[in-house]
């Protein structure tokens, strides 16, 4: 009686772990597709293709940021759906930013990368409801604290990151 008690037991968490591996690969599918997209061009420097949509419609109907933290929070929240929690007030980060419009009347957007010597990502995007665009990251403003090979970091990070 006990042996088959242990087994409908152990049947129910087997069956409720295979429940939440589902539940987790549907809610992380585009960091998943997107941390299989990482590729190392040269030492220090990855690419990546972002997979999915980056919800700027959910970003300007909430009445977009007042600041770049709020930009990040939103893009945090929206990318970890809450459950890992990153902080970069501490950070003091920022970038020479330049927009403009064409001859032809479309906006154009550009940032410069002035760091000597930090690992570095090119991020591809092409949402179906979004812009397409190219940026180039800093990877070294997500330090947290990982002691393990380049590669193997940027996998995990951009598995995390979507």
């Amino acid at each position: 009686m006990r042996k088959i008690r242990l087994k409908y037991i152990i049947y129910a968490i087997l069956i409720l772990l295979f429940a939440v591996i589902i539940i987790l690969v549907i809610l992380f599918q585009r960091n998943i597709r997107t941390a299989a997209s990482v590729r190392k061009l040269e030492g220090g420097l990855y690419s990546m293709e972002y997979k999915g949509d980056y919800n700027l419609d959910d970003f300007l109907e909430q009445g977009g940021a007042p600041d770049d933290l709020a930009v990040a929070e939103f893009v945090i929240q929206d990318v970890f759906h809450g459950l890992l929690p990153i902080d970069l007030r501490g950070s003091s980060f920022g970038c020479s930013t330049i927009s403009a419009r064409t001859p032809e009347g479309d906006a154009v957007f550009g940032r410069n990368f002035d760091w000597g010597s930090c690992m570095a990502l090119i991020v591809q995007t092409n949402p179906a409801n979004g812009y397409d665009s190219v940026s180039t990251v800093n990877m070294d403003f997500l330090n947290l604290g990982l002691d393990m090979p380049e590669e193997t970091q940027m996998r995990l990070l951009h598995l995390w990151m979507g």
